[in-house]
């Protein structure tokens, strides 16, 4: 009947989401690995530094909610409704509650599409080299991992996207790097390899930001609905993606 080969129809993707999210349940439990809430940059004009934040200091919870990583951090301030949000942090570890008025901006969201968003004026990414690539400038220059690049082209950089925009503003010209190895100062003139991503030119020399990871364990009752909220998430990505 073609009731019934409705019924099929639609059981079939019903059961994906059932075990999808049983899984996520599964590894929330567990404990999974995501970006740590270790704030590694303040924007010395931004919310976070005129509510006290500093650099070192680890974000815990946002109005009360317990954060499992960077992402959700900062999905808790764009879902916040209040003019302050109140964030919890640890620093020496003490735990502290500061009144935060977040400001707003615009910022790409995973698809990279820029929208108006809460911004605390924090960044997780400092300038801070996790990883080199082999045959590209960088690498040639001598630049390695754990260095701390402090100036391009005689602009101070605080934070990894300062450090992605120099780069890339650069056009095929040489720029200049200047970076700190176990307290001494190094520098290199380099010029950038121009790569093809798509449809895009884009200038790369071949580092990558270090990331702090943390792993996370979410309670059984919490687990429930944090796997729904991300099951909602992915499914939401999948179809801006497809459409």
């Amino acid at each position: 009947p073609p009731g019934l080969r409705s019924l099929i129809v639609i059981n079939g993707p019903m059961v994906n989401f059932v075990l999808a999210y049983v899984c996520l349940v599964f590894v929330f439990c567990l404990g999974y690995p995501a970006l740590s809430t270790k704030v590694e940059y303040v924007d010395p004009t931004g919310p976070a530094a005129r509510a006290g934040i500093l650099p070192g200091d680890k974000i815990l919870k946002v109005n009360g909610q317990t954060v499992y990583g960077w992402h959700n951090m900062d999905e808790r301030v764009m879902q916040s409704r209040g003019e302050n949000v109140a964030v919890t942090l640890v620093r020496n570890d003490r735990e502290h509650t500061v009144s935060v008025v977040p400001q707003v901006i615009k910022k790409p969201d995973l698809l990279g599409v820029e929208h108006q968003s809460r911004d605390l004026g924090i960044d997780d990414l400092s300038t801070v080299i996790g990883h080199v690539s082999e045959n590209y400038p960088a690498y040639e220059a001598g630049l390695r991992q754990g260095d701390r690049i402090t100036r391009i082209n005689g602009q101070p950089v605080e934070r990894w996207e300062d450090v992605r925009h120099l780069i890339a503003d650069s056009g095929a010209e040489s720029i200049e790097i200047l970076w700190i190895r176990e307290g001494r100062e190094m520098g290199h003139r380099i010029t950038p390899k121009q790569v093809t991503i798509g449809k895009k030119v884009v200038n790369q020399i071949g580092i990558a930001p270090r990331q702090n990871i943390d792993v996370f364990k979410v309670g059984f009752k919490d687990a429930l609905v944090f796997s729904a909220e991300k099951l909602v998430e992915i499914v939401s990505l999948t179809m801006r993606s497809l459409y």
